[in-house]
């Protein structure tokens, strides 16, 4: 017991020393078996003498009795012979009385032979027979006797060569064990008599207390081993168990060397009587010095595994098994896991793991905990996330069992790397599908840009034919028509500019609801509510909703294309709701979703459809991909022109979408500008010129064309040449009140690099960009270096007359 109840003891050194003082009692156990046996030795023969005994003395008596029986019937026949002599003659009576005195004789000395054989028998002779020679009852009785004195002899010579058997074995049993206990490693043990002299030494006794068997024997315990302080607590425990049976019970001594250091032991005691009676008292010392060494460094590890437990930056508990294995005690926990878990040490030593983490199975860690336990292997708890009523986070643990038993887990908080994880991956697919949407766009970008300086013929000259015809000519209609073409191509042309991103847009402050509300009044809208009449569509702007800065004809295209998206989703009666509304994310979600911290206007558009399938959903916003019929309900690029267009007004559009529906939010940063820009004047006159000259620079002779016969229409001068190089040779010789630059050319120097040359001899020269399709910094640069507007192509007359007039007027 008091090594169980020793804590700094390890298990395996628990087990160990209670092995060998088990040993130890054991065989002192057996050497009182010895020694008893050694007593029945000679017990055997007293058994032998109480044996023998009663048999001669019976024999004696039974051989007495059968004496006085036929000294009874002796009688018997004197009395009848007498009788009978009396009865005849003389001659006969003296005759028969001769016979009977000779007859008498005979029985007499047989008997008496008989007896003497008994006694003889009786004294231990077992060579003794009697006499076998009548045939008569004292002659059976001789034989019985001599068959019984055959048998005693036989089973008494058995019974000694059994002893003697036996005694030799116990001898060599009472060497071989004398032998083990004397040279037991580490164990001493010694024999004290009644007097506390010693009558034993083994061999550890003399390396344990550095007294040899010829200094020890004799000597009294107290002069030997035993310090000073505890002599009369120990004399008198002695006294006491001799005297009243009160056994000395074992425990931990430091007892005295020859040296005068000290020798710390374990020491247990055992009382064993003699042959004689004697009471032999045994000590049985364990040397505790190679384990208080051990206690020593372990102390010493264990403050160090204390600092380490305390100090670690991951957090580690210790776990006890109960219900074998079903739940787990919380034996300890370090400060890291207090910070990590924020719970106090004191509150959950002791408690279930299931009590104070009752999300332990549902996540796992249970489980691996009861492997662990049961094979002793560690195991790996990968990254996952728990969760309670109190607790929730990331976490991966490692598991081991300790040699005592107890489970202990290292674990870390991986919910901010998880957090930031799954940042980086929403970061990284958006930036995959920015990177797909660029090469999409640029492929996209270029083809506009070149279908762009077509459309600008193919609406140009109709326009000018149109100037041209009188209202009641044939042709007006053809020559419409071919115009109104040409519009819708380039409609297309202008999503895949948005799609391309690359072109250069014009943004005012706007109002969300004012252009929610003019589409809604718009003839596309009517016109599309007049095939969808099954669908109804409803309103939720939120008043006083501040402005934004934006691009109105994109933000328009993107409620239309919305608009159109909901309504062909709803095949039976439904509806769609337009909602406008105000926002602060939070920062997290805001940082989680590339957004700012910052005031946004939320567009939501949601109808009740069919839902977008989860296959598909990721895929809505790439250009050309649609599940419509491709040339009969739309051409694949409205989501896209969506996205874009988002882009390009640094917000965000979020989809959800279910079998009840579909919600599209779009979130646009608030303006920090002033007020609305109110629409220009459309009263064409204003917009006529003056004779004021204009240099057109294209490579593109239709285009040069049908620019220079709009603006002479429009009350111009102008002139024209194919390249920025002799844009340049011309103004060096000629003054021009405004240029109007294509913005690419080839070969040669493109509309930037021009102007930039055009400004190092005429600083103050005026000029708007024109372009299919540009790159935004070098529209950006262009404006920069002084150009007064952008004029995207294809333009139609009033366009141009609109620009020219800003640019004059700058």
């Amino acid at each position: 017991e008091a090594v169980e109840q020793e804590t700094i003891l390890k298990k395996e050194q628990k087990n160990r020393i209670i092995s060998l003082i088990h040993s130890c009692r054991t065989l002192c156990f057996e050497l009182l078996d010895v020694d008893l046996k050694i007593s029945e030795k000679f017990q055997d023969f007293i058994l032998q003498k109480q044996i023998v005994s009663p048999v001669s003395e019976a024999l004696i008596g039974a051989t007495e009795e059968d004496g006085q029986l036929i000294q009874q019937q002796i009688d018997k026949v004197y009395r009848l012979t007498g009788f009978i002599i009396l009865s005849i003659t003389l001659i006969i009576i003296l005759t028969m009385s001769c016979i009977a005195r000779l007859l008498s004789n005979t029985v007499i000395g047989n008997i008496l032979q008989l007896k003497e054989s008994v006694r003889e028998f009786g004294k231990g002779n077992m060579d003794i027979r009697a006499s076998e020679n009548s045939r008569d009852e004292l002659g059976q009785l001789a034989r019985g006797f001599n068959g019984m004195a055959s048998q005693v002899k036989t089973l008494v010579e058995n019974l000694e060569q059994t002893v003697e058997q036996r005694t030799a074995e116990l001898s060599q049993s009472e060497e071989r064990f004398r032998h083990l206990v004397n040279d037991l490693p580490k164990i001493g043990v010694q024999g004290y008599d009644r007097e506390r002299k010693v009558i034993y030494w083994n061999k550890a006794s003399e390396i344990l207390y550095g007294y040899s068997e010829e200094e020890a024997m004799g000597k009294k315990l107290e002069d030997l081993i035993i310090p000073e302080p505890m002599k009369k607590n120990v004399l008198q425990a002695i006294q006491n168990w001799y005297e009243n049976d009160v056994a000395i019970p074992s425990s931990e001594l430091i007892l005295h060397h020859k040296d005068g250091g000290d020798v710390p032991i374990y020491c247990s005691h055992v009382m064993n009587v003699s042959s004689q009676g004697e009471k032999i008292m045994y000590c049985v010392d364990l040397d505790l010095t190679d384990l208080k060494l051990a206690q020593a460094r372990e102390q010493k590890s264990e403050l160090l595994y204390r600092a380490l437990f305390d100090h670690s930056t991951s957090g580690v508990a210790v776990y006890e098994a109960i219900d074998n294995g079903q739940d787990f005690i919380i034996k300890d926990f370090n400060k890291a896991g207090e910070e990590i878990e924020g719970v106090r040490r004191k509150s959950i030593l002791g408690r279930k793991l299931s009590e104070v983490f009752p999300g332990a199975k549902e996540f796992g860690l249970l489980s691996v905990f009861r492997t662990v336990w049961e094979t002793g292997e560690p195991a790996l708890h990968p990254v996952s996330y728990y969760k309670d009523d109190k607790l929730q986070g990331w976490r991966e643990n490692r598991v081991y069992r300790l040699p005592t038993g107890e489970i202990i887990a290292v674990y870390n908080d991986l919910t901010k790397e998880k957090q930031l994880e799954e940042e980086n991956k929403s970061v990284e697919l958006r930036l995959q599908r920015a990177r797909k949407m660029e090469a999409i766009g640029l492929m996209a970008g270029g083809v506009a840009h070149d279908l762009n300086n077509i459309l600008t013929g193919i609406t140009g000259y109709p326009e000018l034919l149109l100037l041209q015809l009188p209202e009641t000519s044939k042709l007006r209609e053809p020559i419409e028509a071919i115009r109104e073409s040409g519009k819708r191509a380039a409609a297309v042309v202008a999503d895949l500019l948005t799609v391309a991103r690359g072109v250069a847009i014009s943004k005012v402050t706007a109002n969300m609801n004012t252009l929610v509300a003019e589409y809604l009044a718009s003839p596309e809208y009517h016109q599309l509510h007049s095939i969808s009449r099954h669908v109804q569509c409803h309103t939720q702007l939120a008043k006083d909703l501040p402005n934004l800065l934006c691009s109105p004809v994109h933000i328009t295209k993107c409620i239309m294309n919305l608009v159109v998206n909901a309504m062909e989703a709803i095949d039976k009666a439904g509806r769609i709701t337009i909602s406008t509304t105000t926002v602060i994310p939070g920062a997290s979600w805001a940082r989680e979703n590339g957004l700012k911290q910052m005031e946004y206007i939320i567009l939501t558009v949601a109808d009740t459809g069919t839902g977008i399938s989860a296959e598909n959903i990721d895929h809505i916003f790439e250009p050309f991909y649609t599940k419509k019929v491709m040339g009969r309900s739309g051409t694949g690029l409205g989501l896209a022109v969506v996205w874009n267009t988002m882009e390009d007004h640094a917000g965000k559009i979020f989809v959800e979408s279910s079998e009840k529906g579909t919600r599209f939010q779009l979130y646009f940063p608030v303006s920090s500008r002033g007020g609305v820009v109110q629409s220009e004047c459309d009263t064409e006159e204003e917009y006529i010129g003056h004779n004021e000259h204009i240099l057109v620079v294209d490579d593109e002779p239709a285009l040069r064309d049908v620019a220079c016969q709009m603006l002479e229409n429009l009350g111009y001068t102008v002139d024209s040449v194919s390249s920025g190089e002799l844009a340049v040779e011309f103004l060096k010789d000629n003054q021009v009140d405004l240029l109007m630059l294509d913005m690419l050319m080839d070969p040669g120097m493109n509309g930037a690099q021009t102007y930039e040359k055009i400004l190092s001899f005429s600083p103050d020269q005026k000029a708007i960009v024109v372009s299919g399709f540009s790159e935004s910094d070098d529209v950006r640069a262009t404006l920069n270096l002084g150009a007064c507007a952008f004029l995207k192509k294809p333009y139609s007359m009033k366009e141009l007359s609109y620009k020219v007039q800003e640019a004059l007027t700058s």
